[in-house]
C-alpha cells in the first residue's frame, strides 16, 4: 500500500487496464474464432486474421492506459476494479511488465547465440545451392539467401532477419530425393519471402507479454501454426507432390528439433497435424465445429470472468 501511494498516480492506469485485459483478451480470441468461421479454409487468410487479432490483444491495454492518461476517462464499459483491489492489480501489472521484459531479452539473446553457434564454421553446399536457385527461379525470386551446411545445427532452418541464411544440418537424412529437397527448400524460401524471420522475432517478444493470458497466448500459437501451413502450401506448389513432401517432413521428424522458438524450421510446429493436413482430405464440417467450439469456449470464459469480476466488486 505504501508503494502504491508513491507510484499510484503514475501506474494506477496500468493496473486498471491490466484488470480489464484479463477478460478482453478472451473476448478477442472469441472474435477471432468467429472470423475464422466466416473466412473459410484458406491458411493465408486465417494467418492474417490471427496476426490482426493478436496485435489487437497487445495494443488494447496500451490504448486504454493512453485513454485514461490523456482523456481522463475510462473505457471498457466504464467499470474499473474496486478501490481496495486496484493497488494489487497495479503491483501485478508492474510485475508482469518486469517479467515480460526479462523474457523478451532472454529470447532475443538466445536467438542471437543460436545463430552465432550455427553459422560458426558453416560452409556453403553447392548441391543445395543449385537446387535452391532452381526453386527460387520457379517462385519468381530475383535472389536467394545463402545456403550453408552446419555441423552444429540440429534442424533445417532459417536464421537471421536482415540477411536470412538457410542452415542445413550435417546429419540431414540422405534418402531424400531432389523433389523432396526442392519442397523443403521451398518451405524455407517461403519463410524468407513472407518476411517471417522479422515477424517471428516480433512474435517472440509479443509472447513474452501475453504468456500469462490463455486467450492471447492461444492466438500467438495460432500465428505460429498457420504460418507453417502457409509455407507448406508453397512447398507443395513448388514440388507438385504433397505426398512426397509429407514423407520428407516425416523424415525430418526423426531429427532432434529446435532448442528455441525464435528460429524458423521446416519441421517446426505440430508436425503430425501438418502431415495429416497434406495427405488427408479436408473435412469442412469438422473444421467448422472446431471453430465453433473455440468460439463457445472463449465467449463462455469471457462471460464467466466478467460475472466473477462483478461479484468480487460487489463483495469488496
Amino acid at each position: 500500500m505504501i508503494l502504491f501511494e508513491l507510484v499510484g498516480d503514475q501506474f494506477g492506469p496500468l493496473g486498471w487496464s491490466f484488470y480489464h485485459f484479463l477478460w478482453q483478451g478472451m473476448l478477442v480470441a472469441a472474435l477471432y474464432s468467429v472470423a475464422c468461421l466466416l473466412c473459410g479454409d484458406s491458411a493465408r487468410h486465417r494467418y492474417a486474421l490471427a496476426c490482426l487479432f493478436l496485435v489487437l490483444a497487445i495494443v488494447l491495454p496500451g490504448w486504454q492506459v493512453w485513454m485514461i492518461l490523456v482523456h481522463h476517462h475510462g473505457v471498457s464499459l466504464g467499470v474499473g476494479p474496486p478501490e481496495s483491489l486496484l493497488p494489487w492489480m497495479t503491483l501485478a501489472a508492474l510485475l508482469w511488465v518486469c517479467v515480460a521484459t526479462a523474457l523478451s531479452a532472454s529470447a532475443l539473446i538466445r536467438a542471437a547465440a543460436l545463430k552465432r553457434q550455427w553459422l560458426t564454421g558453416a560452409v556453403e553446399d553447392p548441391r543445395w545451392r543449385e537446387i535452391e536457385q532452381s526453386v527460387a527461379a520457379k517462385m519468381g525470386l530475383r535472389s536467394a539467401p545463402q545456403v550453408v551446411r552446419s555441423s552444429t545445427a540440429d534442424v533445417m532452418a532459417v536464421v537471421g532477419w536482415r540477411r536470412p541464411t538457410i542452415v542445413i544440418p550435417e546429419d540431414m537424412p540422405c534418402d531424400l530425393n531432389d523433389g523432396q529437397l526442392r519442397a523443403l527448400l521451398g518451405h524455407e524460401l517461403a519463410h524468407v519471402t513472407r518476411h517471417d524471420p522479422i515477424v517471428n522475432l516480433v512474435l517472440s517478444v509479443f509472447e513474452s507479454f501475453v504468456f500469462f493470458h490463455p486467450g492471447a497466448a492461444w492466438l500467438a500459437g495460432e500465428v505460429r501454426r498457420l504460418r507453417e501451413h502457409c509455407c507448406d502450401d508453397v512447398a507443395v506448389q513448388v514440388s507438385g507432390d504433397a505426398i512426397a513432401y509429407a514423407r520428407a517432413l516425416t523424415a525430418l521428424a526423426k531429427m532432434p528439433g529446435l532448442t528455441t522458438r525464435t528460429t524458423l524450421s521446416a519441421n517446426g510446429g505440430e508436425l503430425k497435424t501438418r502431415v495429416l493436413r497434406l495427405v488427408a482430405k479436408r473435412n469442412i464440417a469438422r473444421a467448422f465445429l472446431s471453430d465453433a467450439r473455440h468460439f463457445t469456449f472463449w465467449l463462455a470464459s469471457t462471460v464467466a470472468l466478467v460475472v466473477i469480476s462483478k461479484i468480487v466488486c460487489q463483495l469488496m
